[in-house]
């Protein structure tokens, strides 16, 4: 059970729905896609023929589907993209639901390669997408399902990182992030993720291995309400964790500072200090993986209405589609729980 734990990150947010900007362009992305993006009708098979001609505050909608890759999928250089998948693949743009038409980058297995690189990008958003199995090997060593490079004011949304790995052969080589790589990025938010199942391995011997779920330097980000693995943030990154469990790990918080984390559950953190909590968040099965909160007749996760609510919280869902305050209070973790029948639910 502790060794699954170690490799979770779940992170919770805001509410669902894509910005249109008038005037800016629109393309469509499907496995059946046989055009030039135009629609549904008339997909692209492949998102990177719509990140080539993307220009700023472009979206791109695409299907659900598996969209198996050969190469690293590259996000446009310009500002306000926005990529969001889980879609039917019917009407402008239509039904979304990604838990039905859930929408899937994944690697080749004939082939070693990240899944998606973004950089040198001011402002944008990935959501309800799956970035799966991606793995590097030197000297690209940083980040197998996502890196950012130079990135700011970037949304990440409902997306579930999963399976990567960053694998190096080399002596002395640093190799960091198997799930997530940041570098010299500003205003990252993460939220209604989950970072689960990503490793670092090798068969070197010096060097380092740091953020097997995600790696920072230099960068700020926030991380709201999540269950998070390993998470290192070393040198002067500048970040906020609030609402979120980590859990599992021989240090939970690594080299975090107890300032930076509010309304959280780790075991090394001071408890009642800043509201933060330091017992068993008790989920439900983590050996299936099951990282909602548990609530029984005879045990009810400490966690449970132990956050701090926010104002972006007002009319949005978790990462089930739940509403994400239920009982006048939020949740800490990535799962809000169901209160039982009969309760009084206070929604926002």
């Amino acid at each position: 059970m502790k060794e699954r734990i170690r490799r979770l990150m779940l992170v919770t947010g805001f509410a669902i729905g894509v910005a249109r900007y008038a005037g800016a362009a629109e393309y469509y992305v499907a496995t059946h896609g046989t055009g030039a993006g135009t629609s549904w009708a008339a997909a692209f098979t492949n998102v990177q023929d719509a990140f080539d001609i993307a220009g700023a505050n472009a979206t791109i909608y695409v299907a659900g589907g598996d969209y198996v890759l050969t190469n690293q999928l590259i996000w446009p250089a310009v500002s306000g993209v926005t990529l969001s998948g889980g879609y039917e693949g019917v009407g402008t743009p239509g039904s979304n639901n990604p838990a039905l038409w859930p929408t899937r980058f994944t690697r080749d297995t004939d082939v070693e390669t990240r899944i998606l690189a973004i950089e040198n990008v001011a402002t944008g958003r990935l959501e309800r997408v799956i970035l799966s199995d991606g793995i590097l090997v030197s000297p690209q060593f940083k980040g197998g399902n996502l890196y950012l490079n130079h990135v700011t004011n970037f949304t990440v949304s409902n997306v579930v990182i999963q399976r990567a790995s960053a694998r190096s052969t080399a002596n002395s080589q640093n190799f960091v992030g198997g799930g997530v790589a940041m570098e010299q990025c500003a205003g990252i938010v993460f939220d209604a993720c989950a970072i689960e199942d990503n490793r670092l391995t090798g068969t070197h011997y010096g060097g380092n291995q740091r953020g097997a779920g995600l790696y920072a330097i230099n960068s700020d980000f926030l991380v709201t309400n999540s269950n998070q693995g390993l998470f290192l943030t070393p040198d002067d990154a500048g970040f906020l964790v609030r609402n979120t469990i980590v859990w599992g790990h021989a240090d939970d918080i690594g080299n975090v500072p107890e300032s930076r984390i509010r309304h959280s559950c780790a075991a090394n953190l001071t408890p009642q200090v800043q509201g933060n909590i330091n017992i068993d968040p008790l989920f439900v099965d983590t050996d299936v993986g099951d990282y909602r909160l548990l609530r029984s007749v005879d045990l009810i996760s400490p966690a449970i209405n132990s956050g701090q609510n926010q104002l972006w919280m007002i009319g949005a869902i978790d990462l089930e589609g739940n509403r994400r305050v239920m009982e006048g209070r939020v949740d800490m973790g990535a799962f809000e729980s169901i209160p039982p029948r009969g309760t009084l639910i206070m929604i926002w």
